[in-house]
């Protein structure tokens, strides 16, 4: 027996447990210090991919807008139709054409692909697809998209709402992705990256959530399939492009280089905080927050483990009964203003336990008044309410005058 293996046989109780715990220690900073950098490349998206990105979106308008120094000659069947979409520190502007005398439809399509403001220097864009009978796609096309005082080349589609003569609205979305696949733990993935806002800058958003998307193919089968959408967050194949990625039960977190061309993963270290809540139990609560996008609540006597940090309400579903017996249900989207703070040292709250409010909105027209009613409920706008088995009766109001005379009365209308 070697010198080495003696004194491993003379360690036994308290010294053996210290060994194995440094060796475990060990397997643990070695694991939090794992990274593993992965090639990027562009390809153009399908038109399925595309239509589960929402772009960014503009009116159109019959006033040509500034900055347009030539303009192409128009066919002249219809009046042409111009739109100014915002795209990262700039906007592209687009005008739109009809070339049937028969259909009279908006059909062609010019864009400012260089942002000099020369209309009339651009090739014609001519539709793709009609979908959905109003909705036209026009064929994708590469523009500049403004980016940090520069500019990156970027592949876009243009979808219009067309009805009949009428260009009701723009829409500009991404039409490519940045794929590549990807090692987490022992698996591999196939991701694509989708800069969905055209902003030049991947994880970047309004509010609490990052308007680009993620697609991961979790089963293998190549395709970015629909599935997996609530309540299992950590299983859709398509979801906004989060700081972390959560798969099964694992969390990773993802870095894309300046230039595109690699993403960098690594196990990421979540730390864990309660989140309660007071009132009826909610049937479903989901969390967003631009680090770990969607976070579903699984509450067990009340509690619930939650990542630390600051998440947003984005939906939740309740269910409760009313003295009389009655069950209600409600549904309600989320306020972005309204912060779930999650710490270590403290459980967060959210007080399900507050009555439904009402606010009233009047807005005049010519000669008559709209008014229109708004319910919350702990700050989230309630979407849907049923009562049994159908809605609940519409709501009165009562119009009274400065010295409380009643003046009119009335009733609201689903809507």
């Amino acid at each position: 027996m070697s010198r080495t293996q003696r004194a491993l046989a003379k360690m036994s109780g308290a010294g053996c447990g210290a060994f194995v715990c440094g060796m475990v220690l060990l397997f643990v900073l070695l694991s939090a210090a794992w990274a593993e950098e992965f090639p990027l490349k562009v390809r153009p998206l399908t038109q399925e991919e595309m239509g589960s990105v929402d772009g960014v979106s503009a009116a159109p308008s019959e006033e040509r807008p500034t900055g347009i120094t030539a303009e192409p000659k128009y066919r002249g069947v219809l009046p042409p139709r111009y739109a100014q979409v915002a795209l990262g520190g700039g906007s592209l502007t687009l005008v739109f054409d009809c070339a049937d005398a028969k259909a009279k439809s908006y059909d062609l399509l010019y864009l400012d692909r260089d942002g000099d403001g020369d209309l009339a220097e651009e090739a014609p864009v001519g539709v793709a697809a009609r979908e959905a009978v109003f909705l036209t796609s026009f064929q994708p096309v590469t523009v500049d998209v403004p980016f940090a005082g520069g500019k990156r080349p970027g592949l876009v589609q243009v979808r219009a709402l067309v009805f009949g003569e009428d260009l009701m609205q723009v829409t500009v979305a991404p039409a490519s992705c940045l794929e590549g696949t990807v090692r987490l733990g022992t698996q591999e993935y196939r991701v694509a990256l989708v800069d969905a806002n055209l902003s030049g800058v991947l994880g970047d958003g309004e509010g609490s959530l990052s308007a680009d998307r993620l697609l991961i193919d979790l089963n293998g089968n190549r395709v970015y399939d629909r599935r997996g959408q609530y309540p299992i967050p950590a299983a859709q194949e398509g979801r906004p492009l989060s700081e972390c990625w959560q798969v099964g039960q694992n969390w990773w977190s993802a870095t894309v280089a300046g230039d595109w061309s690699t993403v960098t993963v690594k196990p990421a270290e979540v730390t864990y905080g309660e989140l309660r809540y007071r009132g009826p139990q909610p049937q479903s609560l989901v969390l967003v927050s631009r680090r770990y996008g969607y976070v579903l609540p699984s509450f067990k006597e009340g509690v619930a483990r939650v990542p630390v940090g600051e998440h947003t309400v984005d939906g939740m579903q309740l269910a409760a009964k009313d003295a009389q017996g009655r069950a209600w249900e409600l549904s309600a989207s989320g306020d972005e203003t309204r912060l779930v703070k999650v710490a270590t040292d403290a459980p967060a709250e959210i007080d399900l336990s507050q009555p439904m409010v009402g606010t009233v909105e009047a807005e005049t027209g010519e000669g008559d008044v709209r008014f229109s009613l708004a319910l919350a409920l702990a700050g989230q706008e309630v979407s849907s309410v049923t009562v049994g088995d159908g809605r609940p009766p519409e709501p009165t109001f009562t119009i009274k005058d400065s010295a409380g005379k009643e003046v009119a009365t009335g009733k609201f209308e689903y809507g």
